[in-house]
């Protein structure tokens, strides 16, 4: 068997000389290497762990924010915090000497699982157990021992002895490991961590960026355990567990290989197209030729409920940046007033107008009642400036926000303002809330330009 290993190590020693030869790699190249890279890592490590997204829909959700299909949207969820924790990692990565630590493990557990979430518990009779809450981030508090298909009991870390595993291991990687070739060192953390299985949930997703994160530190292409080949994965880790570690390192060099080879390929300005990737086209091609279709055949209910999901989570959100935004203006004027309007569906188009608390409250029964339209407007009105009485300077800061086929469009008034255009599957960021910030600072310029022409 250490025939096997050195041959591995010498062919992956050789395939990184020759990429090596082929740096700086052309911006292009590089940057489709890596969409590549990252759409291959997020489908194949989400979907081993069940997520039913396709390949092709993966694709069209990184790349476009679209979303087809019927998915929970926990699935689009996972998808994104995988793809967030993936880009975290490469930065970890680029840092080179910052030590790993327990906190880093348990944060990435943290964004892999967005929130916490029960789940049922299957006992090692087979039997379904009770339903536990799987709180993100946080070493796991009871066993998760596996049964067997022989009927055996395999056994991971006990809960009491998680922490002390977990340092005894990282130990070893800031320490012995650092002899090792990257190949050995990246198969055994990973190997390692499975066998102490800290979280409740997430472990594989989290071995897995560890892995890679040990290699791309190291100036390696991430691994692709790929989830056609899961069958050959747990037989390489079933056989570490009766001791054989070395056929998990050649395992995870046979993949290495694929990657270097990958990468030398895009190097060349070739195509990293794999043989069937036109397959897959043709199958993304036939989802978006589909998606108008699916869409239209979901039920309303369906539409209401994930429209509803998607205000009660983000609402909250815009209210919090409205009130925080222009609180400092409300001493400047005798009025100010935020209200949420809406178009009545029976009531003539007429427009109502909500405080942000009674909106929350009602919104769930408008949708359903049908008695709202998908067009909502926060608007923060100021009128009457206190300090020049006989000069008007009144603003409406307003934002829109229209809910089309899955799509959430976000605009003001504003000409230097591009739309904001988002799946209903995703959430707003720190960086959309900055729409809102713009129209503060158009407040206060307003403000300052006055006083200053009449002081």
């Amino acid at each position: 068997m250490m025939s096997n290993l050195i041959n591995i190590l010498a062919k992956i020693e050789s395939l990184k000389a020759a990429l090596a030869d082929l740096e700086p790699m052309a911006k292009n190249d590089a940057e489709r290497l890596w969409r590549k890279f990252r759409l291959e890592w997020n489908y194949n490590s989400n979907h081993i762990e069940g997520n039913t997204l396709t390949y092709t829909e993966t694709a069209l959700y990184l790349d476009r924010g679209k979303t087809t299909g019927d998915h929970n949207i926990r699935e689009y969820e996972e998808m994104s915090a995988h793809n967030l924790a993936v880009e975290m990692v490469k930065e970890w990565a680029i840092e080179g000497s910052r030590p790993l630590t327990q906190a880093d493990v348990c944060h990435l557990n943290r964004i892999i699982l967005v929130k916490p979430f029960w789940k049922n518990t299957v006992l090692l009779n087979g039997e379904v157990g009770s339903r536990r809450q799987i709180i993100p981030g946080e070493f796991k508090t009871h066993p998760n021992h596996v049964l067997l298909e022989n009927g055996e009991i395999f056994k991971y870390a006990e809960p009491e002895e998680v922490q002390q595993k977990m340092q005894e291991l990282l130990d070893w990687y800031r320490g012995e490991a650092a002899d090792l070739p990257p190949l050995v060192v990246t198969a055994i953390l990973h190997y390692r961590l499975v066998r102490i299985h800290p979280f409740d949930d997430g472990n594989g997703r989290v071995c897995r960026l560890l892995l890679n994160y040990h290699l791309l530190k190291n100036d390696y292409p991430p691994v692709i355990i790929k989830t056609a080949d899961k069958k050959n994965y747990l037989t390489a880790l079933q056989k570490a567990d009766a001791g054989d570690e070395e056929s998990f390192v050649v395992y995870v060099g046979e993949q290495l290989v694929w990657s270097l080879e990958l990468a030398i390929a895009a190097g060349k300005g070739e195509s990293i197209e794999e043989k069937d990737d036109w397959m897959k086209k043709v199958s993304l091609l036939k989802k978006k030729v589909e998606a108008k279709k699916k869409t239209e055949e979901k039920s309303e209910e369906d539409k209401i409920a994930v429209t509803e999901n998607w205000i009660k989570h983000n609402f909250p959100l815009i209210i919090d940046k409205f009130e925080t935004t222009f609180q400092p203006f409300k001493e400047m004027y005798k009025e100010s007033k935020f209200t949420i309007s809406v178009r009545s569906n029976v009531n003539n188009n007429k427009v109502i107008d909500f405080f942000p608390k009674d909106f929350m409250e009602k919104i769930s029964i408008g949708l359903k009642e049908k008695k709202v339209g998908k067009q909502i407007y926060f608007v923060y009105k100021f009128s009457e400036f206190i300090q020049y009485t006989y000069q008007t300077l009144n603003y409406n800061a307003t934002i829109n926000i229209s809910f089309r086929n899955n799509r959430v469009l976000i605009s003001t008034a504003l000409n230097n303002w591009d739309e904001i255009d988002k799946s209903i599957y995703e959430n707003l960021t720190s960086e959309d809330l900055e729409i809102i910030n713009q129209l503060g600072q158009i407040l206060f310029q307003k403000i300052d330009d006055f006083v200053s022409k009449l002081s």
